[in-house]
């Protein structure tokens, strides 16, 4: 925690985060559905937001 991290600005890392942001924002605006139950939207929810940020992870 006490080294310097550096972070490569490239076109394919912005293009990346902001694609996750966008289908997170969609994501989102599923839990204000009254069809599908509000346990069920949540799981869904957090099952597609862990996929899109912590993909490095799962390679």
């Amino acid at each position: 925690m006490t080294q310097a991290q550096t972070f490569t600005d490239t076109r394919f890392n912005i293009i990346t985060i902001l694609v996750a942001s966008f289908i997170t924002g969609v994501i989102s605006q599923m839990i204000g559905n009254e069809k599908i139950s509000a346990g069920l939207t949540y799981l869904i929810h957090f099952g597609l937001i862990s996929v899109i940020f912590f993909r490095d992870f799962l390679r």
